[in-house]
């Protein structure tokens, strides 16, 4: 068995109360909080703690509760029961708190949470030599890092603008792939930078949480969605600015894959991720401000830039070799001795189009099917495989006429007036320009396979899309 500092339990059910589960942090699961201590030099003040239990405790029953019932329909929403062990009962459940935890954890995983707390009797010495990481002058960039390709080019494009101020990316990884990857990259940028005659500092915090199965049954029967590790992710970093005396947490993300338009009827709900959705992020701000008593807020600077748009960071030749070690793919890890992306998953197109558009090359072997590769390549995908391609093409016919009515399809108002991206009466000027960019950005992809031979661009007339849209873009 694992120990962890000051193991703490917590409690679940879903239907009834009476058919409750206990689990303990350090037998069943493991979130490293001795990770953030040891990076600081110092103990975490106890509200910050407790934050991190619960987003931990969030995350392992979100794992634990599948969707689907193996009996039974599949439910539009769970309903789930939690109570976690907190040295601040007073403070979790004071109504502001406890309405504006519940707000951030349904809005990200599109289900019902009745969340508890019980008080935790350890003694827990208050720290009083804490330190936090300062080894420069100026104040350290605090953001989310995934290793995906927005978290890349991000941070490539922050380095660009400072390079001399110090960076803390903060990573949460369930796999041991993902934490390979992200030191691969940090080594990669530290050297490039280093070879330009910059001191750039990059001092990442890389924090594991882990279920601990007890059989290979009990890890196949997992839920996996998982949409509230982006819960877990924001409270971490959150707590990392906290304790760096800064405000700010930024999050690599375009504005395209904010607002996250849905590709098919139906994708709402836990259907769509929301791990950067300005929506859930001002949610995330208002409980972390209350929690520290001091004003935190999560922001997306590149919210006004289409993915080629902040994808074009990684253009330098000298730095294109980063996009290759990004993984976007939402099957990966994939097990297959030649590729590591499947290319068909709306994850795959949305990257294969950014890197088109930034031109950037990838490897032959990136992707099972290449739909920007080679015409004959793309002949032997199965037709139900090209459903999400279909939907992109869809979806771009849709904003064929924004110019002109001067106002955005109302399927695509009433999702950003309806998740708050926009209020109503708002101006959509600013989503319309970036949605437009958007548009024109897959017609000039189009334009150019058709002249390659490509059959699935056919699909969308691009010298008539002005006029006419997409002629058979929904067939």
């Amino acid at each position: 068995m694992i120990t962890q500092r000051f193991p703490f339990a917590l409690s679940y059910w879903t239907v009834d109360r009476a058919e409750t589960t206990t689990l303990w942090a350090g037998e069943h699961f493991r979130f490293d909080l001795d990770a953030l201590n040891n990076f600081c030099l110092g103990g975490m003040p106890r509200h910050l703690v407790d934050l991190l239990r619960i987003a931990s405790a969030v995350y392992v029953v979100d794992r634990l509760v599948k969707r689907r019932p193996k009996d039974g329909p599949k439910p539009a929403a769970r309903t789930i029961g939690l109570k976690v062990e907190v040295f601040q009962d007073s403070l979790w459940n004071r109504h502001e708190v406890r309405d504006a935890l519940r707000d951030a954890v349904e809005f990200v995983t599109g289900d019902f949470w009745d969340i508890e707390f019980k008080r935790d009797w350890q003694e827990y010495k208050w720290p009083t030599n804490f330190l936090p990481f300062a080894k420069a002058d100026g104040s350290p960039l605090i953001c989310l890092y995934s290793g995906g390709l927005d978290s890349v080019a991000g941070l490539v494009a922050r380095l660009n603008e400072n390079s001399a101020r110090p960076v803390i990316p903060v990573t949460v990884w369930h796999q041991p792939r993902q934490r390979h990857l992200v030191q691969q990259q940090y080594n990669f940028l530290r050297g490039h930078y280093r070879s330009k005659g910059f001191g750039t500092q990059i001092e990442p915090l890389i924090v594991k949480v882990a279920m601990m199965w007890k059989t290979a049954a009990e890890e196949k029967n997992q839920e996996t969605s998982q949409r509230s590790r982006s819960f877990l992710f924001t409270a971490l970093g959150a707590i990392t600015a906290v304790v760096h005396g800064q405000r700010v947490v930024e999050m690599f993300e375009s504005g395209i894959g904010a607002i996250n338009l849905p590709l098919m009827a139906g994708m709402v709900g836990w259907k769509t991720t929301k791990s950067s959705h300005p929506e859930f992020l001002r949610r995330m701000s208002r409980l972390v401000s209350l929690v520290a008593d001091r004003e935190v807020n999560f922001v997306l600077p590149f919210r006004d830039s289409t993915k080629g748009e902040l994808v074009k960071a990684l253009s330098n030749p000298e730095l294109q070799p980063l996009a290759a070690m990004s993984v976007s793919c939402v099957h990966h890890p994939i097990r297959h001795k030649k590729y590591k992306q499947c290319g068909l998953c709306p994850a795959c197109i949305f990257r294969r189009a950014a890197l088109w558009v930034a031109g950037i090359q990838e490897p032959e072997d990136a992707y099972g099917y290449d739909f920007l590769g080679p015409a004959e390549g793309m002949d032997t995908v199965p037709e139900e495989r090209l459903a999400y391609l279909k939907a992109f093409l869809l979806q771009v016919a849709h904003l064929r006429n924004i110019e002109r009515h001067d106002r955005l399809p109302p399927a695509i108002e009433r999702h950003l007036v309806g998740t708050g991206i926009l209020a109503k009466g708002q101006s959509q000027k600013g989503v319309m320009q970036l949605l437009v960019r958007y548009r024109d950005e897959w017609m000039q992809i189009v334009s150019a396979v058709c002249k390659r031979g490509h059959a699935w661009a056919k699909l969308l007339a691009p010298q008539r899309l002005a006029t006419e849209g997409a002629t058979h873009a929904s067939a």
